[in-house]
Protein backbone atom coordinates (compact mmCIF):
# COMPACT_ATOMS: atom_id res chain seq x y z
CA UNK A 1 0.00 0.00 0.00
CA UNK A 2 1.40 3.35 -1.05
CA UNK A 3 0.42 6.32 1.09
CA UNK A 4 0.81 9.87 -0.13
CA UNK A 5 0.46 12.99 1.92
CA UNK A 6 -2.38 15.34 1.18
CA UNK A 7 -1.90 18.92 0.09
CA UNK A 8 -3.39 21.67 2.21
CA UNK A 9 -6.31 22.02 -0.24
CA UNK A 10 -6.98 18.28 -0.27
CA UNK A 11 -6.94 18.19 3.51
CA UNK A 12 -9.41 21.10 3.68
CA UNK A 13 -11.75 19.42 1.17
CA UNK A 14 -11.52 16.15 3.10
CA UNK A 15 -12.51 18.01 6.29
CA UNK A 16 -15.52 19.41 4.39
CA UNK A 17 -16.44 15.89 3.23
CA UNK A 18 -16.40 14.62 6.83
CA UNK A 19 -18.46 17.60 8.04
CA UNK A 20 -21.09 17.09 5.30
CA UNK A 21 -21.19 13.37 6.13
CA UNK A 22 -21.79 14.17 9.82
CA UNK A 23 -24.60 16.61 8.93
CA UNK A 24 -26.17 14.14 6.49
CA UNK A 25 -26.09 11.32 9.05
CA UNK A 26 -27.74 13.59 11.63
CA UNK A 27 -30.42 14.49 9.09
CA UNK A 28 -31.09 10.82 8.35
CA UNK A 29 -31.46 10.09 12.07
CA UNK A 30 -33.97 12.93 12.43
CA UNK A 31 -35.87 11.63 9.38
CA UNK A 32 -36.01 8.13 10.83
CA UNK A 33 -38.92 8.81 13.17
CA UNK A 34 -40.87 10.82 10.62
CA UNK A 35 -42.08 8.05 8.33
CA UNK A 36 -45.80 7.63 7.80
CA UNK A 37 -48.02 10.36 9.14
CA UNK A 38 -51.03 11.40 11.16
CA UNK A 39 -54.66 11.92 10.23
CA UNK A 40 -57.90 12.75 11.98
CA UNK A 41 -60.59 10.08 11.81
CA UNK A 42 -64.22 10.50 12.78
CA UNK A 43 -65.67 7.61 14.80
CA UNK A 44 -69.11 7.80 16.35
CA UNK A 45 -69.30 11.58 16.24
CA UNK A 46 -65.85 12.07 17.80
CA UNK A 47 -62.53 12.82 16.07
CA UNK A 48 -59.46 10.76 16.88
CA UNK A 49 -55.85 11.28 15.91
CA UNK A 50 -54.42 8.24 14.13
CA UNK A 51 -50.73 7.60 13.50
CA UNK A 52 -49.99 5.49 10.42
CA UNK A 53 -46.80 4.00 8.99
CA UNK A 54 -45.60 1.11 6.84
CA UNK A 55 -44.13 -1.80 8.77
CA UNK A 56 -40.53 -2.23 7.52
CA UNK A 57 -40.70 -6.03 7.77
CA UNK A 58 -44.14 -6.90 6.41
CA UNK A 59 -44.50 -3.79 4.20
CA UNK A 60 -48.10 -3.51 5.41
CA UNK A 61 -49.69 -0.25 6.47
CA UNK A 62 -50.12 -0.03 10.24
CA UNK A 63 -52.16 2.45 12.28
CA UNK A 64 -52.61 3.28 15.94
CA UNK A 65 -54.99 5.69 17.61
CA UNK A 66 -53.29 8.47 19.58
CA UNK A 67 -56.50 9.52 21.31
CA UNK A 68 -59.51 11.74 21.07
CA UNK A 69 -59.03 15.22 19.65
CA UNK A 70 -57.68 17.46 22.40
CA UNK A 71 -55.07 20.20 22.78
CA UNK A 72 -52.40 17.55 23.40
CA UNK A 73 -53.24 15.47 20.30
CA UNK A 74 -53.43 18.65 18.19
CA UNK A 75 -49.99 19.65 19.52
CA UNK A 76 -48.64 16.17 18.67
CA UNK A 77 -50.03 16.46 15.12
CA UNK A 78 -48.58 19.96 14.66
CA UNK A 79 -45.18 19.00 16.11
CA UNK A 80 -44.88 16.01 13.77
CA UNK A 81 -45.56 18.01 10.61
CA UNK A 82 -43.41 20.94 11.78
CA UNK A 83 -40.49 18.54 12.36
CA UNK A 84 -41.05 17.04 8.91
CA UNK A 85 -40.96 20.52 7.34
CA UNK A 86 -37.73 21.39 9.20
CA UNK A 87 -36.06 18.19 7.98
CA UNK A 88 -37.18 18.87 4.40
CA UNK A 89 -35.81 22.43 4.58
CA UNK A 90 -32.52 21.19 6.06
CA UNK A 91 -32.25 18.55 3.33
CA UNK A 92 -32.88 21.18 0.67
CA UNK A 93 -30.20 23.47 2.10
CA UNK A 94 -27.67 20.63 2.51
CA UNK A 95 -28.10 19.21 -1.00
CA UNK A 96 -26.19 21.94 -2.89
CA UNK A 97 -23.36 21.80 -0.34
CA UNK A 98 -23.14 18.02 -0.81
CA UNK A 99 -22.89 18.45 -4.59
CA UNK A 100 -20.22 21.16 -4.27
CA UNK A 101 -18.09 19.18 -1.84
CA UNK A 102 -18.39 16.02 -3.98
CA UNK A 103 -17.34 17.99 -7.06
CA UNK A 104 -14.36 19.50 -5.21
CA UNK A 105 -13.35 16.09 -3.83
CA UNK A 106 -13.31 14.65 -7.35
CA UNK A 107 -11.34 17.63 -8.64
CA UNK A 108 -8.72 17.14 -5.93
CA UNK A 109 -8.61 13.41 -6.62
CA UNK A 110 -10.27 12.42 -3.36
CA UNK A 111 -12.54 10.15 -5.39
CA UNK A 112 -13.37 7.59 -2.71
CA UNK A 113 -14.39 10.35 -0.31
CA UNK A 114 -16.81 11.78 -2.85
CA UNK A 115 -18.78 8.57 -3.21
CA UNK A 116 -17.25 7.33 -6.46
Amino acid sequence: MHLTSLSHEQSRILDDVFEIERLHRSLLQREDGLDGGYQWKRVGGEEYLTRFWTDPVTKRKQARSRGRRSPSTEAEYDAFYAARERVAADRQSLSPRMRDVARAARAFRLVRASGR
